[in-house]
């Protein structure tokens, strides 16, 4: 019984690191930084489009970890608040990275 709490930790640990090593994929590359002449586009739109990003990220990664969950069900404590809640606490987490981190930068090098 242990052991397959282990696994789900495991694997939900692995689910996490993988989902925001992608929600930080998006802060690498600029449309103004490849130097062959891009065209420039501004600021809203650039947020626009890693917050689509993002959103759909968020959202296979949380519908991953609902389906993790539900595999484990049998082994996990089914009064757990945060079980019954797993797919919008990873969704607002993933969300909430990408935002912490997007204000940061954008406070620090605005």
């Amino acid at each position: 019984m242990t052991s397959y709490k282990i696994i789900y930790g495991l694997l939900l640990a692995a689910l996490n690191v993988i989902s925001i090593t992608l929600v930080g994929v998006v802060f690498l590359g600029a449309s103004n930084a490849n130097g062959e002449g891009a065209p420039v586009e501004n600021e809203f739109i650039t947020f626009l489009r890693q917050l689509v990003y993002i959103v759909i990220v968020s959202l296979l990664f949380s519908i991953l970890t609902l389906l993790l969950t539900k595999a484990f069900r049998r082994y996990l404590p089914a009064n757990n608040h945060l079980i019954k809640n797993i797919f919008w606490i990873q969704l607002a987490g993933l969300i909430s990275i990408f935002f912490i981190v997007y204000m940061y930068l954008w406070i620090r090098f605005a």
